[in-house]
């Protein structure tokens, strides 16, 4: 992860960190996000988001937003217990009653509320149509750009559903599920799955932007449909998670 690494270090003499706090800082990242526990959660998500961004084309962003959207980054999964209900809340708090204050880098009230919004609003990515923010909507689009992945792990697999990567992404998030039971976990995620989904009486919105929904949101839709089946068709699905 020598690469990330150089993103946070750059990010953070962006604000005039000192090299001492940032390595500090560094280290509970890489405690945080290497926990055993976390399965998708980890420092691979946090590099794919970063090379996500950079692959944005219909926007462009500034030096002050790109600071805005790398620290909401970092720190939007620093504290993640799948038993718990207020991981947002308390990743938002970490950054700005821990990191802010005992960096004390050089941004603004302004931003520094901005990325702790950004990290909250990922509690409920659909819940935002009315905010005016649109670095804020691809952030959150980017967040669930997963869920439009495509193509399979092995480029010599059949194009069958669990060799897909998003299968693959399935396995991960059972694996962070583990001490819940099959019957738990089914239920759950497609309680999530079903929110996720659009249908024609409901105005859910799966991306903000036009251009990751463009990219990302008819494969999403398809696996998503795909999963939801494989929970109802299959007797011994939780067998190929395993």
């Amino acid at each position: 992860m020598e690469e990330l690494k150089l993103e946070w270090v750059d990010l953070c003499r962006e604000v005039s960190i000192g090299d001492t706090k940032i390595e500090n800082w560094w280290k509970i990242i890489l405690e945080n996000y290497n926990s055993e526990k976390r399965y998708y959660h980890n420092l691979v998500h946090l590099q794919y988001f970063i090379n996500q961004l950079k692959e944005i084309k219909n926007i462009n962003i500034s030096k002050r937003e790109n600071i805005i959207f790398k620290f909401s980054i970092f720190f939007h999964d620093l504290i993640y217990d799948v038993s718990r209900k207020d991981n947002e809340e308390q990743s938002a708090l970490m950054f700005k009653n821990k990191f802010i204050e005992e960096t004390k880098p050089n941004m603004n009230v302004e931003d520094i509320e901005r990325v702790v919004f950004f990290i909250q609003c990922t509690a409920n990515h659909l819940s935002h149509q009315q905010v005016d923010d649109l670095l804020l909507f691809y952030f959150l689009d980017l967040d669930l750009s997963i869920l439009g992945v495509s193509g399979q792990v092995d480029s010599s697999e059949n194009n069958n559903f669990t060799s897909s990567k998003y299968f693959n992404y399935v396995k991960q998030i059972r694996k962070e599920y583990s001490n819940f039971n099959n019957e738990q976990f089914k239920q759950g995620r497609s309680n999530f799955l079903l929110k996720m989904l659009p249908t024609q009486s409901s105005t859910t919105q799966l991306f903000y932007t036009d251009e990751m929904k463009k990219k990302f949101e008819q494969q999403a839709i398809e696996n998503m449909r795909k999963e939801l089946e494989f929970y109802n068709t299959i007797d011994n699905w939780y067998e190929y998670l395993q």
